[in-house]
């Protein structure tokens, strides 16, 4: 009998099912940390490959909730920096653009209505009007009907700014998706309904 007969417990012994259950659970963890470091695509695609496919995807525990979660979250992030990237040319944020474009489609709105809209605090959608309305792109005024609520409405010059770059916005996230097709497109769409307009 060799040195490793004696080392190795048989395919059925509970101790060799349950060193498979920590090697399983220490890869889970290693997945976990190079996400919310932010490892490499390159990095992160070995370790998955290295993992278990009943470890890595068992969304009823605990565990493949977390990093489901965390997948959601890097992939969302990962997209919109990408799709948003030109943004920058503008001299424009992510949230600055979006009450622009909130504004030129629903017209005028309140700090509240927007905030809300955009998911966003109150206390930082106000900062992203201050910018906005320091470059002209926006005005503000008290409701007349309620002085309490301040209203939004798009400047000229925001609209004009606006509407020469949504081209190229909308152009940025077809190639986005594009890396999915129209039926996996689909799936996508009901399952982040599923998950985001659930009561």
């Amino acid at each position: 009998m060799t040195d490793t007969a004696l080392i190795t417990p048989p395919p059925g012994d509970p101790t060799a099912q349950e060193l498979s259950r920590q090697r399983a659970v220490a890869r889970l963890k290693a997945f976990v940390t190079v996400i919310i470091w932010g490892a490499s695509f390159v990095t992160t695609k070995i370790i998955v490959e290295q993992m278990d496919p009943l470890v890595l995807v068992p969304v009823r525990t605990s565990a493949g909730a977390l990093l489901l979660f965390l997948l959601l979250q890097r992939t969302a992030e990962t997209v919109m920096a990408h799709a948003t990237a030109h943004l920058a040319a503008y001299h424009l944020t992510t949230s600055q653009f979006g009450v622009l474009e909130a504004l030129y489609h629903l017209g005028t709105l309140s700090q509240r209505e927007l905030a809300r809209k955009l998911l966003k605090s109150t206390g930082n959608i106000s900062i992203v009007l201050k910018n906005l309305e320091k470059r002209g792109l926006i005005a503000r005024g008290r409701n007349p009907d309620d002085t309490r609520f301040m209203q939004v409405c798009i400047s000229e010059t925001g609209e004009q700014l606006l509407t020469s770059m949504l081209r190229e916005h909308v152009r940025g996230i077809v190639e986005e998706m594009s890396i999915l097709t129209a039926e996996e497109q689909q799936d996508l769409a009901r399952l982040c309904r599923k998950l985001g307009l659930r009561s």
